[in-house]
């Protein structure tokens, strides 16, 4: 995966001061992802909408790991690029673009996309 560049790490650390003042961290307010992380073969994908600027490999967004229920958490950067190697697969970035509706929405179709794979 190519680094972040630098603007895009500004807004993703923007998107976490959005959060701490409006939010609290209670993540009441409901941010648009700005980067979106995939793992092809393993149908695993990341939507990512914070970087911590104390820790800018901890990042909080939409988790959906494979043969796991997609949810919303903080995850590190370092350990979903060790976890794509492990497996041998490329952590790859989506460029063509980020979805314009907020995670909630990811979130509630990832679910029930979750949930008609394992019926």
């Amino acid at each position: 995966m190519e680094p972040l560049s630098a603007r895009l790490r500004a807004r993703l650390v923007a998107n976490h001061h959005v959060q701490r003042t409006l939010g609290r961290f209670d993540h009441l307010v409901d941010l648009r992802p700005l980067l979106h992380l995939l793992v092809q073969p393993a149908h695993a994908f990341w939507l990512i909408s914070e970087l911590d600027p104390d820790d800018e490999d901890l990042f909080f967004g939409l988790c959906a790991p494979p043969h796991l229920s997609p949810y919303l958490g903080y995850g590190r950067l370092s350990d979903v690029a060790a976890w794509a190697h492990c497996q041998g697969f490329t952590l790859e970035r989506d460029t063509y673009g980020v979805a314009a509706a907020p995670l909630s929405i990811h979130l509630a179709n990832a679910q029930a996309a979750y949930r008609m794979r394992c019926a």
